[in-house]
């Protein structure tokens, strides 16, 4: 049985009406709060009482009523291992396989930590959004999908999705025109316990072939994924991927292709048993990925932020002396990446841009900005366009310089200075030219 491709516009429309039936799923993450614990299964711990003493409780509890074997999934650890995570890899976004433990619980409590998903089937798909995941949070990183899969992906959002073959690339064409490729390369760790590069991943020279393919199709591809295998052993496999990775990033490149992700998979060890523990494994990418994807080089991202003052308001001298260079200072860390920004003003003329191009780490809603030396006119040619209102000004005075003021000695108070016969000395003169 066939069925007949989905037209761009067409697919626009049934992701618009689900999006309207869907209400949960486009929150934020500032939105996304954890439901009550027992909304989800979840036995909330007494202050004091850890997973290892509930284990204990439950046993004697099970003797007594002679039940079958039983589990405790802490969803603490989760959190932990999520922070550990961001600790060692900060450059790298998590995403969750679900296929490793698709229980509620484990996959709202990511949800509310901002991870990611990474779903194989329309089903994960489904059970991810359920939880009021937004479908940008997602990747269908199944390179070999079923068309109804890809189909439904499409309506639900989901765009963003794996390749590794012609075949793919076609389906993808006819289903999805729209999708948002990311080329999964071959990787193996010859240590891993599960090996996947006899099954998924394109060569070298294939991924070239497919990148020319994608062009000619006009599809577009953002990035590149690779997986050395679970159970990995060797950090070594993941810094040779990363290195192969930035070959099929150059070669992209030059097809006029602008990609701007690198998944570099699972296969990390979840527990610190023998064998290299995760900080190991991060200590290995964080340098490969500084040197061959640093940032500010190839992320040539523009942030644009909208300031709640402008050339309306505390700004407005800067439209009559432009020359005047204004240096926002953010309170983010000094080591933080930067990147080129815009800084506009709160009304809607488009004239209203505080600075056209300045270099700032990434701010985020609320995060406060410093401009220093306002200078003259500041407050005095501040107007109410738009219905703004000006911006409070508190006027300060530090402990030390108050005590000057109190103490200037009495000459130092007169306001014009004077010549020897008491008489006021003139503080502009006008010359007649001769």
């Amino acid at each position: 049985m066939t069925r007949r491709p989905i037209s761009s516009a067409e697919l626009r429309s049934r992701e618009s009406r689900y999006a309207s039936r869907r209400r949960t799923t486009k929150k934020t993450k500032e939105e996304m709060k954890l439901p009550n614990p027992a909304e989800l299964g979840i036995r909330l711990l007494e202050n004091g009482i850890t997973s290892a003493d509930f284990l204990k409780i439950k046993m004697e509890e099970f003797n007594l009523d002679e039940r079958d074997a039983f589990i405790v999934a802490d969803m603490g650890d989760i959190v932990h291992k999520h922070l550990r995570w961001h600790e060692a890899l900060p450059r790298v976004a998590p995403f969750y396989a679900v296929k490793c433990n698709d229980r509620r619980a484990v996959i709202s409590t990511l949800a509310c930590l901002g991870a990611g998903f990474d779903c194989a089937s329309k089903n994960e798909i489904n059970m991810v959004l359920n939880q009021g995941v937004p479908a940008e949070r997602i990747i269908f990183a199944n390179p070999c999908k079923q068309s109804s899969d890809i189909r439904e992906a499409a309506v639900h959002g989901v765009h963003t999705m794996t390749f590794d073959c012609e075949d793919e690339l076609v389906k993808v064409s006819q289903i999805n025109p729209t999708a948002r490729l990311v080329l999964r390369i071959a990787a193996d760790d010859p240590s891993a316990l599960f090996k996947f590069g006899n099954k998924f991943g394109a060569s070298l020279e294939d991924s070239k072939h497919l990148l020319h393919m994608a062009k000619k199709l006009g599809l577009e591809i953002i990035g590149v994924s690779f997986h050395v295998g679970s159970g990995s052993k060797e950090p070594e496999a993941y810094v040779k991927a990363i290195y192969s990775s930035h070959d099929v990033f150059h070669l992209a490149k030059k097809l006029g292709f602008s990609m701007k992700l690198l998944d570099i998979g699972g296969g990390f060890p979840g527990c610190d048993n023998d064998g290299p523990k995760f900080e190991e494994f991060a200590a290995r990418l964080k340098p490969a990925l500084d040197l061959k994807f640093p940032r500010g080089s190839d992320d040539k991202r523009i942030m644009k932020y909208y300031l709640d003052d402008g050339l309306y308001g505390s700004f407005c001298t800067h439209l009559y002396d432009p020359e005047v260079v204004m240096k926002p200072i953010s309170f983010k860390g000094s080591d933080e990446p930067m990147f080129e920004s815009i800084c506009m003003g709160p009304t809607g003329d488009e004239k209203d841009c505080i600075i056209s191009t300045c270099s700032l780490p990434e701010q985020s809603s609320g995060d406060w900005l410093h401009f220093k030396d306002m200078g003259a006119y500041t407050v005095s040619t501040y107007t109410s366009f738009g219905g703004f209102t000006p911006s409070h000004c508190e006027d300060v005075i530090g402990q030390d310089d108050w005590q000057t003021l109190q103490t200037l000695p009495e000459d130092l108070r007169t306001l014009v200075p004077v010549d020897a016969t008491g008489l006021s000395v003139p503080l502009s003169c006008c010359v007649q030219n001769s």
